[in-house]
């Protein structure tokens, strides 16, 4: 899944897990009316669409990736044939195969187009 900074809105993304857990930890607030809880909501969801915004941006820009390995199969084929200095000619199949090839991931370009 991809870092998603969500909207000021808070319907998603990061700004909507910020949001509800303000919620979650803030309410109730006592002898608060329902309209001023719409007013706080409001400041809420637009603190929790700063945060966001800041969290994920610095992780895009910041993040390294070190020690991830990758295990793959990897097949290659071929087929040649020899050059025809004489009357006939020789055709030649190359087939290899490593079922548990391993890749390691590194910080290419310093982190940049790993994280979206």
């Amino acid at each position: 899944m991809g870092l998603i900074i969500g909207d000021e809105n808070a319907t998603q993304g990061m700004t909507k897990a910020i949001y509800d857990k303000i919620r979650q930890v803030m309410e109730p607030i006592d002898g608060t009316s329902e309209e001023q809880m719409t007013d706080i909501r409001s400041s809420w969801k637009k603190l929790s669409f700063a945060i966001a915004h800041g969290v994920v941006s610095h992780i895009k820009s910041n993040m390294e990736i070190k020690k991830i390995k990758t295990i793959d199969k990897v097949s290659v084929q071929g087929t040649t044939g020899t050059a025809t200095p004489s009357a006939h000619s020789h055709t030649v199949a190359i087939a290899a195969e490593d079922a548990d090839l391993e890749f390691i991931e590194t910080n290419y370009q310093a982190g940049q187009g790993h994280v979206e």
